[in-house]
């Protein structure tokens, strides 16, 4: 499911790929991903790993807090089950 973190990653992404005047190959390549991850990436299907996230701030030269992901997964609470459930 996506969510505000995933579309604030990907917009974040994509502004400073393209700022960087970076192709999503040039930045597959880079990071050692394909194509497809990085448009799944931009277009906020997905939230990179956390040794992805490393990968990409390093790319574009830039520190992780940056692009506004840690690369850590959100932490499964009893709350968050509840709210998932309607219990």
């Amino acid at each position: 499911m996506k969510n505000k973190e995933h579309f604030s990653f990907a917009r974040k992404l994509k502004n400073y790929r393209l700022g960087r005047g970076m192709s999503r190959k040039r930045l597959a390549q880079a990071t050692q991903t394909s194509i497809g991850n990085i448009d799944l990436l931009e277009s906020g299907v997905l939230l990179p790993s956390p040794a992805l996230t490393e990968s990409i701030a390093a790319a574009l030269k830039i520190d992780c807090k940056e692009i506004g992901h840690s690369g850590k997964k959100p932490e499964l609470t009893c709350a968050s089950l509840k709210e998932v459930f309607g219990l």
